[in-house]
């Protein structure tokens, strides 16, 4: 018997064929889910790795098991009906949509096993995964056409100037966020794990996501911000990952000091703040030399002005400067501190400190400098100074 013999007799019982090519094709996706189904899910549970679970997880193996009913359906209908029949066409569409369907859930396997490597630097490879899976869509779309038109896939792709022009109106924005993504990614602009800040979309927080059409913020607030990438490089943000690879975050109080305060200390005063450790050597030092300045010259001092004399303020810097050195949550030597005296205004005189913490955790820095600020604030009555206040 010859195969055209075989394909009249299954035309001519085809009501008779079909529920058999049914039947047949449902108890074969059943076993195929069950085999690709058990099979992956103990190979992945049974490894100590991550990266097999990652590619269970998208893969979803129950969907690839769609693609046996429908080859068989295809080839079914091709057989009995003809190639040019509207079954295999539309089976032949539906293994276009579930190969598409493993093609994404693969490459996103793929990105996050990269982000899941030991050595992975935050660098994310989403937006070239994201270009891949618009080539392959369009090149769906193309044999999709061809499916249902008989148009050559060379013919469709030989138009390349009316297809240009489509993509440029309809993926405008991809072909931008494409470019950005390039400049971001080479550039190492933005990376996973990265605190930024982007005011004009009221952005502040951690980058969860770098795709191709967007960048996911996590704000903390626990808003989610969503910015397209090309817009990110067009606008003006700021990115923190530079203090915190450096192991230390600024912090920079300012105390206001109410300038009818400030004074010349006399040597009873001196001796007063003596008694204050961190600066008990420093004064003593300077009492003695104004002691010694006024035996050398006991005519000529009759005056505050003459002679070596030092303020309360500037014993107060004085004792800031000691005791930053004293703290040990504050760098010292790779990330020196400093002390500025402001220009003086209609609200007094500022101290203004910069310091680095050893920290940049940002709760941890926040309650080192609120123990600082405070331990300052209620320290300058000491030294007979006032903070100003309206």
């Amino acid at each position: 018997m010859t195969l055209e013999e075989i394909q009249n007799i299954v035309f001519e019982y085809l009501y008779m064929f079909i529920p058999i090519v049914f039947i047949l094709s449902y108890f074969l996706y059943r076993i195929t889910r069950f085999i690709l189904g058990r099979l992956s899910y103990r190979i992945a549970l049974r490894t100590e790795n991550v990266y097999d679970d990652l590619i269970v997880d998208n893969l979803q193996p129950f969907r690839v098991a769609w693609l046996v009913p429908l080859l068989i359906i295809y080839f079914f209908s091709d057989f009995a009906l003809g190639r040019d029949s509207i079954v295999s066409d539309i089976a032949l569409f539906f293994v276009i949509v579930v190969l598409v369907d493993f093609s994404i859930a693969l490459l996103n396997g793929i990105n996050d096993i990269y982000k899941h490597r030991p050595r992975y630097t935050g660098v994310s490879v989403s937006a070239y995964i994201d270009i891949i899976k618009v080539l392959i869509v369009l090149g769906a779309m193309v044999f999709t056409v061809w499916i249902f038109t008989d148009v050559p896939p060379l013919v469709l792709l030989g138009s390349v100037g009316a297809w240009l022009a489509v993509l440029l109106l309809i993926f405008r924005d991809t072909i931008l966020s494409f470019l950005a993504s390039i400049q971001i990614s080479t550039q190492e602009l933005i990376k996973d794990g990265d605190w930024i800040e982007v005011p004009s979309y009221d952005a502040n927080g951690i980058v969860i996501d770098v795709n191709l059409n967007s960048i996911k913020i996590q704000n903390f607030d626990n808003t989610l911000s969503v910015i397209p990438t090309y817009k990110v490089v067009d606008v003006a943000y700021k990115n923190w990952r530079a203090m915190q690879d450096s192991g230390g975050r600024r912090m920079s109080p300012s105390i206001v000091i109410d300038i009818s305060s400030i004074k010349f200390c006399d040597i009873a005063l001196l001796k007063t703040f003596s008694k204050y450790d961190l600066i008990a050597d420093f004064i003593n030092e300077k009492i003695q030399d104004i002691q010694e300045f006024q035996l050398e010259n006991a005519v000529a001092v009759d005056f505050p002005l003459d002679g070596p004399q030092i303020t309360n303020i500037e014993l107060f810097m004085k004792y800031i400067e000691h005791y930053l050195n004293n703290h040990t949550d504050i760098h010292q030597r790779r990330l020196p501190y400093l002390l500025r005296v402001l220009e003086p205004s209609s609200k007094g005189v500022s101290i203004q400190i910069f310091a680095f913490t050893k920290t940049v955790v940002w709760t941890e820095f926040e309650g080192i400098q609120t123990e600082i600020l405070i331990h300052l604030l209620a320290a300058v009555p000491y030294f007979d100074l006032k903070i100003y206040q309206e």
